[in-house]
């Protein structure tokens, strides 16, 4: 549930193994499906969320608009999920798009000026995950074939 944590700034608390004091009785992160039903109701998801990774990253690229899930008054938004390592060892690939997807949100944010940010907490002092938003370089849509790219692609004929 969305709640003030400091002045201007909003913060969701979840935990997979103990659900923050009641906030979501019963909710031990053992599946996806408890992961989205967790976040689509503390960020006020729409009705049509899919609960999917992929729905979660269209509807964080919503909430980084402010469309739903912190008011556009506030001066960020902090994801915190606490006992990490329990969803991990569950669902590891999930845990590890996860972070990728808030990672990629976070910079999104920054880049119109809003602040969003995950904290994570693991118990387990060894738990390891991949790089976490690694954005790959690519060629832009108009040099994406090689023969574009050359320097005088625009003398040589398409087909010789």
């Amino acid at each position: 549930m969305a709640a003030s944590c400091s002045p201007g700034w909003s913060e969701y608390a979840a935990s997979p193994r103990y659900p923050n004091a009641g906030q979501h009785p019963g909710g031990y992160w053992r599946t996806e499906h408890d992961l989205h039903r967790d976040i689509a109701a503390a960020l006020s998801f729409p009705d049509y969320y899919g609960r999917n990774l992929d729905a979660l990253n269209d509807c964080m690229r919503d909430v980084v608009s402010q469309d739903y899930g912190w008011a556009p008054s506030t001066t960020g938004l902090a994801l915190v999920f606490t006992d990490y390592d329990a969803f991990a060892a569950h669902c590891s690939r999930a845990a590890q798009v996860v972070l990728d997807i808030m990672a990629d949100h976070s910079r999104s944010a920054a880049l119109f000026g809003r602040r969003l940010m995950c904290l994570v907490q693991s118990n387990d002092p060894h738990i390891r995950f991949a790089p976490v938003g690694a954005t790959p370089v690519l060629w832009n849509d108009a040099e994406w074939l090689d023969s574009k790219r050359s320097p005088n692609s625009s003398a040589a004929p398409e087909n010789p």
